[in-house]
């Protein structure tokens, strides 16, 4: 833009905004739930392990004085000054300690942290370092649990559900379904009154978005306010439009990659591509156009290469929901092969616990859940489920050791009609494996005594302890299969790939084995052996036993389907409320345990669950009956009175002002500008190299300048740790991480993108240019056009003529200069327009 052409940007863009709708502001806890929960499962168990010793208020002596065991003793810092900077790792202290080079100056000193503690740590600090700890440890490092089972059960999560009646309302012709009256209700009983309904013109925009993600066209806006049926009618005609538009499985298969933790590539200390994970993704998408029953997509990410299958295709269709379980965020250098392997099994289990169950289940990793009744020894028990299931993610381990971690022979085949079940690790080898891990539990054991010893313990002698340490190690990633598959002293037979075989991430059967318990989650401190199960707080009956000769991942998702289980209907039906309705029925959608929030309106929710079982869990009839009710055609008008009683809305008694995810942002601007090509990418992930380190790639990754391609958002790669700025200023779901509902914040960045990003100024001129290129009368007309394109609306007169004054008067400024300047004057309109609060909101 020239120095005149952005003044008169800011004039228009001022004079608009008096127009405009602002911005509902968000509050928000001191710690959200989600936060709550990373903390006790990943920093207080690190911070009890490595720090308390020297760091605490029953340390002996505290060093530094520095106390981490309170949130008060991390704000007061030491004698160095501030150990955290809330929100920016890089300016912590307790950062640059942890990574400090010199093992005479690291934290802690002699036995640094492992990469993925040190990431967890990156992580905390960056999200602000919620820390709900008062006092010292006194009063909170207890691992004692606070409940016990027979309590626990009474929680109102793990009741059974019931589908309770429908409550007798006063204004009985506003309820047009059964949810209405739930909802109605409640309203009625605090003495309020809904809000009116949405018009035609603010209905079509909100359906068109929440089902597709796009903004409705000109002529179909038109076509709805001027279809002569009654309002339902009409309404009905458009939802099942849309319902049935292949762009439905984008946005809401989308919703459900948030959830699962979807990316293309690795992340962490090695973040090589996933170059295949673009088979799962388009598989979610094709499970949500097709109106896949839940159960079964349930059961096909879980247990699909264990399902029947009468024909390769089929047989491919359910092996690659499969990819559930391959996309996880491994250390791929990780040297420990066992400490890979518990962390691949946590990162399966705790993503199936919050997914499905809505459930922290990973939090027992270290220790009996401090809040929700999960035992260790249940972690252990379903963690024995993934530990004998292999996962083919298409990368190896390799612990420190060479460059390449591609390895297609880790990889499902397609095409294949049936699945051969081949143990990562054969049987013949268990006993070497056994005798090499009792000695790296020895080798260790002398480290700490040496570390306890300081400087008594000589360089060489820890020089030659860490070569044994490594030299078991090896030997042990030999023998482990998820670091290739070799018997000791040759390589293993591997299945052999071609160029031309068709491959997915995607799981089989591993080694069948029960895991032992690990005390205080250490790797190589063995408690007894915990037989494979279910969670003993979930039992309507007794539990079934698993097979010997299989994991047991297809019992996991018959018992999670089973109609009886109080959390999987509830959980999966809450996510479709939040997404249409911008809050759930339970505000905390990955977390229906103890620190979560309760139903606001629990009979509804009952309702709802046993409608979706009752109907064969389709997705689309679920979404379908919300969105035809009542309770979702209302406007998001504030009513004074209503303010006061309920100014948060959790009766729903109007519509919650919503900002669009980033894809739609994105795609919004592709689509109004003409350029957007809705047909799905025939190929991959754009120039995505399979044997290429991401992180330590130049600009872009290996993706290439795939942002700007008029593709839809969410073909676009996803890559760890290298995300388009626009997805970070605009809060994309974080993909390493489960995230059933994205944060929303208002930060200038984003005022900033709109104002100078090159991307947003090339399709503001492309949709001026289209505007331009239309039969339209006068200036006039064009204004009221590209309002109806960018907001689904007529523009207001004042609107208008504040349009038409900006207009004119740059033209003005404009005269004489060469010719396309005119152009340009439109193009800062639509930009202004843009950049408006109304275009990024649904209303």
């Amino acid at each position: 833009m020239t120095h005149s052409s952005v003044s008169h940007f800011h004039r228009f863009a001022t004079l608009l905004a008096v127009a405009i709708l602002p911005a509902a502001s968000q509050g928000a806890e001191a710690i959200s739930k989600e936060n709550l929960a990373f903390f006790e499962s990943k920093i207080r168990p690190l911070l009890a392990k490595h720090c308390y010793e020297c760091h605490s208020e029953k340390a002996e002596k505290v060093k530094g004085g520095l106390l981490l065991d309170s949130a008060d003793g991390i704000a007061k810092g030491g004698d160095s000054g501030d150990v955290i900077e809330p929100g920016d790792p890089g300016a912590s202290l307790l950062m640059k300690s942890v990574r400090n080079p010199d093992p005479d100056e690291q934290m802690p000193p002699k036995n640094r942290l492992a990469e993925t503690e040190i990431e967890a740590l990156e992580t905390w600090i960056r999200i602000g370092a919620p820390d709900p700890r008062k006092g010292g440890t006194t009063a909170t490092a207890s691992t004692k649990p606070n409940w016990t089972l027979e309590e626990g059960r009474k929680h109102w999560a793990f009741q059974p559900v019931t589908k309770p009646q429908p409550p007798a309302v006063k204004d009985t012709a506003w309820a047009k379904t059964d949810a209405d009256k739930f909802v109605l209700a409640k309203i009625e009983a605090a003495k309020l009154k809904p809000a009116p309904d949405a018009d035609r013109t603010t209905l079509i925009r909100r359906a068109t978005y929440d089902l597709t993600g796009l903004p409705p066209t000109v002529e179909e806006m038109q076509a709805f306010i001027q279809d002569p049926s009654s309002d339902d009618d009409a309404f009905a005609t458009v939802v099942d439009r849309l319902l049935k538009s292949p762009q439905f499985g984008e946005r809401w298969g989308r919703h459900w990659l948030d959830v699962v933790r979807y990316a293309d590539s690795v992340g962490r200390t090695r973040n090589v591509a996933f170059p295949y994970a673009w088979r799962y993704r388009d598989y979610v998408i094709e499970s949500f156009n097709s109106d896949k029953p839940f159960n079964q997509f349930l059961t096909e990410q879980l247990a699909g290469d264990l399902m029947t299958a009468s024909n390769a295709t089929q047989r491919d269709a359910q092996v690659l929901g499969t990819g559930f379980l391959a996309l996880g965020s491994m250390d791929l250098n990780e040297r420990d092969s066992e400490q890979f392997f518990l962390d691949r099994v946590d990162d399966q289990l705790d993503t199936m616990g919050r997914a499905f169950m809505g459930l922290t289940t990973g939090c027992a990793r270290c220790h009996d859940h401090k809040f929700d009744p999960i035992s260790q020894t249940d972690y252990y028990a379903v963690a024995g489920i993934f530990g004998s299931t292999e996962t083919l993610s298409g990368q190896k381990n390799r612990g420190g050791g060479g460059k390449d971690y591609f390895a297609p022979s880790k990889l499902v085949k397609l095409g294949v009609t049936e699945t051969k079940v081949t143990p990562s690790v054969a049987t013949s080898d268990k006993a070497d494996r056994e005798r090499l891990e009792h000695r790296l539990a020895e080798l260790r054991k002398q480290k700490t005594e040496f570390q306890k010893k300081g400087s008594s313990a000589s360089k060489k002698e820890r020089k030659e302890l860490d070569s044994q340490i490594a030299s078991v190690g090896r030997k042990l990633r030999e023998l482990d299969g998820s670091s290739g598959s070799k018997k000791k002293g040759k390589k293993a037979e591997e299945p052999t790939v071609s160029p031309d075989d068709k491959l997915a991430m995607g799981a089989q059967e591993g080694e069948v084995q029960d895991l032992k318990l690990r005390v205080r989650g250490e790797p190589d401190q063995h408690g007894d052996v915990v037989p494979r199960g279910f969670l003993q707080v979930l039992e309507w009956n007794k539990q079934p036993s698993l097979p010997k000769d299989a994991s047991g991942r297809l019992e996991l998702a018959a018992w999670l389907t089973d109609a009886r289980h109080p959390l999987t209907a509830r959980v999966a039906v809450n996510r479709i409320w939040q997404h249409l309705f911008g809050r759930g029925i339970v505000p905390t959608v990955d977390n229906f345990g103890a620190t979560g929030e309760a139903p606001t309106h629990p009979e509804l929710l009952d309702h709802l669950a046993a409608s979706f079982t009752a109907n064969g869990w389709s997705m689309k009839s679920m979404i379908r009956s919300l969105m035809l009710s009542h309770a979702y055609r209302i406007s998001s008008k504030e009513i004074p009175a209503n303010m006061e009683v309920d100014s948060s809305n959790n009766l729903f008694w109007r519509m919650n002002l919503r900002r669009l995810e980033v894809e739609s942002i994105r795609d919004a601007m592709l689509a109004v500008s003409g350029t957007l090509n809705t047909e799905h990418p025939s190929t991959a992930p754009m120039g995505l190299d399979p044997k290429l380190d991401i992180g330590k790639a130049k600009k872009g990754g290996g993706s290439g300048d795939s942002f700007t391609a008029p593709i839809r958002s969410v073909y676009l790669p996803v890559l760890r740790s290298r995300l388009p700025g626009m997805f970070t200023v605009f809060d994309f779901a974080e993909p390493s991480q489960v995230i059933g509902q994205r944060d929303v914040t208002t930060v200038p960045p984003q005022a900033l993108f709109f104002l100078n990003n090159e991307f947003v100024v090339n399709l503001a001129r492309k949709t001026s240019e289209r505007i331009a290129a239309l039969p339209l009368a006068n200036d006039e007309a064009r204004v009221q056009h590209a309002y109806r394109l960018l907001f689904g609306r007529d523009a207001t007169s004042d609107e208008t003529k504040r349009a038409l004054d900006y207009l004119a008067g740059t033209i003005q400024v404009s005269s004489g200069s060469k010719r396309g300047e005119p152009v340009d004057t439109w193009t800062t309109f639509v930009q202004a327009l843009m950049g408006s609060a109304e275009f990024r909101y649904v209303m």
